[in-house]
Formats: C-alpha cells, structure tokens, sequence
C-alpha cells in the first residue's frame, strides 16, 4: 500500500480545534498557539498551549477534544 504524508502547520491544527470545540468561548478569536506538545506515551494525543488576554481565569483547566474524522470538507 502508498502512503502520502500531509504536512500541516501548528496555525492549520489551532483552526481545527477551534471548529471542533463545543463551546466557542473556550479559545478567543485572538488566541495565538504557541507550543505543540507530545506525550510519548499518551500514543495519538497532543496539546497545544494558547495564549490570550481573553481567557476566563476560572477556565483554565485542560480542554480535551475529539475530532469526528468523518467530516470531509471540499476546497
């Protein structure tokens, strides 16, 4: 079987999550990614730290989010 990789940039991975994310609210328009983090052993989880003026203190916990793979967008 081929494969075929698909590079994607840590910018492209922050506007997917921000369409994935129940609550708008949760990442301010004006967040900025600033690290791409990698648990080894946490196999296929990864994080991205934010950084805003706009977070809500009392909801800075840890978002988790889970991408519906079956979504296909046309371009």
């Amino acid at each position: 079987m081929k494969q075929r990789y698909v590079v994607l940039t840590i910018d492209t991975i922050a506007e997917l999550l921000k369409d994935y994310i129940s609550n708008p609210d949760d990442i301010p328009p004006d967040a900025m990614p600033v690290k791409l983090m990698l648990k080894p052993t946490e196999a296929g989880k990864l994080a991205i730290e934010f950084v805003s003026d706009h977070f809500n203190p009392q909801s800075l916990t840890p978002l988790t989010v889970k991408f519906d793979l079956k979504r296909i967008y046309s371009v």
